[in-house]
């Protein structure tokens, strides 16, 4: 049986954006009463190995790999003792936060996805960084490397922020009339994560009496929990127009689908999911 999904699931890497990671878990879990748990995963180390076959013998060639495998422990308890100095600052930033929030540490070793697919199922929300550490000093770098990587395996909603988080004033929902945003909507109308902000629903490409009726649906759907719900059906390319229509009306937060089954299939995998977030000022909240 599957265990309660509660926690408010914060990734931290060590990157400057830690900071932002934490003030966003700390947002949501205050709208969301619901605990943080902090999660830091410390990749498997290995020391480079070079082939010195040809030039070392035998007994010099075994000292020397017997050598990397001592290294490789050492910096493993390094990175260990890190990474929990890491959790344990966070969590000392949390509980001095106001509201306090209930905040456990998780650290763990191997590969970053995977450790967090196994924790997943606990997870009411995850929070991630849109820059992780390997690439926060890269000039031309607008995600992190693992980022899409994450997305594509994971089936909770994922908040990602960028850094210097702001607690969202209000939201742009990007709509394609599939099952999947229906069903985005129905959480969004039952969930407080969103309750009493502003709400624009927009659907892009779609100027038919069907499209018409689905955001009467829409509007419908969220008005019980929402006092201010606008929609609006626009001509164009996907990616510029909602980008367009957030800039104009300075909407906080993106919320979008990961996947979708329209002709907008392709703004929601892929490159164009890539895009997005990449100019995407604010915080993205993406929900299956």
């Amino acid at each position: 049986m599957e265990q309660p999904q509660h926690h408010i699931v914060a990734c931290l890497d060590g990157s400057m954006i830690s900071d932002a990671v934490c003030d966003a878990a700390h947002w949501a879990g205050t709208r969301l009463q619901a605990p943080i748990q902090l999660l830091h995963v410390v990749p498997h180390m290995r020391a480079q190995q070079t082939d010195m076959t040809g030039n070392l013998h035998f007994g010099e060639n075994a000292s020397l790999l017997a050598d990397l495998a001592d290294l490789d422990e050492q910096r493993s308890k390094i990175a260990l003792k890190q990474g929990r100095l890491l959790l344990d600052a966070a969590q000392r930033y949390l509980t001095q936060q106001q509201p306090p929030q209930t905040v456990t540490e998780v650290l763990r070793t191997g590969y970053f996805a995977e450790q967090l697919q196994h924790i997943e199922p606990q997870a009411r929300l995850i929070v991630l960084g849109k820059q992780g550490h390997d690439s926060e000093h890269q000039l031309d770098a607008h995600i992190g490397s693992e980022l899409e990587h994450v997305i594509r395996r994971l089936h909770r909603p994922i908040l990602i922020t960028s850094a210097g988080f702001q607690a969202p004033t209000s939201a742009l929902i990007a709509f394609d009339g599939s099952n999947i945003m229906q069903n985005a909507i129905q959480l969004i109308a039952s969930s407080p994560l969103l309750r009493d902000l502003p709400l624009h629903v927009v659907m892009v490409n779609a100027a038919t009496v069907d499209a018409q009726a689905q955001m009467d649906w829409v509007k419908q759907a969220l008005s019980s929990t929402h006092a201010e719900v606008h929609t609006a059906i626009r001509q164009g390319d996907v990616e510029q127009t909602l980008h367009a229509y957030q800039a104009q009306h300075q909407l906080d937060l993106l919320v979008m689908g990961a996947y979708g089954h329209s002709r907008l299939r392709q703004f929601f995998v892929g490159s164009t999911t890539t895009k997005m977030l990449v100019r995407s000022q604010g915080s993205v909240l993406l929900l299956r």
